[in-house]
């Protein structure tokens, strides 16, 4: 058996240096030849849906719960009687004997009414502006059309509003109702009990209104009565002028040439 003669030594050596860089760069040639044949992204157009990512939880807080305002209470109906004493201040004689002067006053046409509460259900900081505001609601819904105030009493704060009816700021104005009630009100305010301060005052309110509406009657009759002379006169004026001036046509008017003729005696001839 012959042997195959042994390659030189730096033939071995080029051989085995050649197959390591052939074996090394093998895995490069793979990936580019799979990179040229691959799809591209461009080129592939697969309809899937967008994916919806959740937003941060940074921003999320947990709600404040609102609170629950309370609802106005309705107003209540309009008693027959010029007194609604819910909260028990008067006593039965002094409700009795103003009842009474505020019932003469409607054969005026002075309306009245005395409303007490027992509370108004807020905070005393608030108590002022809500008796006022129920006054002023009382005042429109019970009294549209008629001269008259609203008093309203609260027995927790010990407070008192009077609120004047629209006809009568109408039919007086408003500065002469506040001219008129600032002196006898104010005197109110600085003597007597909360409760005695309010029977005071629905008489002098009462009072005063009765004053101012007798005062309107008077100057409404005066002025009808002078609305009545003026225009008889005015009248009479026109009569006259008609008068004079029929009578100035008659007696401009041409005379008749006939009856002037026939009135003529006759001519001797």
């Amino acid at each position: 058996m012959k042997r195959r003669p042994a390659l030189p030594a730096c033939l071995r050596l080029l051989a085995s240096l050649l197959a390591a860089s052939l074996i090394s760069g093998l895995p490069a040639v793979v990936a580019a030849v799979a990179e040229e044949t691959a799809p591209s992204a461009t080129d592939t157009k697969i309809d899937a849906p967008p994916v919806q990512t959740a937003p941060p939880d940074e921003a999320k807080t947990p709600a404040v719960p609102k609170l629950a305002v309370p609802a106005e209470e309705p107003l209540l109906t309009r008693p027959p009687g010029p007194i609604l004493d819910q909260a028990h201040v008067f006593r039965p004689e002094t409700a009795e004997r103003l009842a009474a002067h505020l019932t003469a006053a409607r054969a005026q046409d002075v309306w009245v009414y005395v409303l007490t509460v027992p509370t108004l259900r807020v905070l005393p900081s608030r108590q002022k502006e809500k008796l006022e505001g129920l006054a002023k609601s009382y005042a429109k819904t019970w009294l549209p059309e008629s001269v008259g105030a609203v008093l309203i009493f609260d027995d927790e704060g010990g407070l008192m509003s009077a609120e004047i009816s629209p006809e009568a700021g109408h039919r007086f104005s408003d500065v002469a109702i506040q001219i008129a009630l600032a002196e006898p009100l104010s005197k109110i305010q600085m003597e007597g009990l909360s409760r005695e301060k309010l029977d005071k005052s629905a008489t002098a309110v009462t009072d005063i209104l009765c004053k101012l509406q007798t005062k309107y009657l008077e100057e409404t009759r005066r002025q009808r009565k002078a609305n009545i002379i003026m225009g008889g006169i005015a009248l009479l004026g026109l009569g006259m002028a008609l008068w004079s001036a029929t009578a100035g046509a008659k007696k401009t008017a041409p005379a008749d040439p006939e009856s002037e003729i026939s009135a003529q005696p006759p001519s001797a001839s």
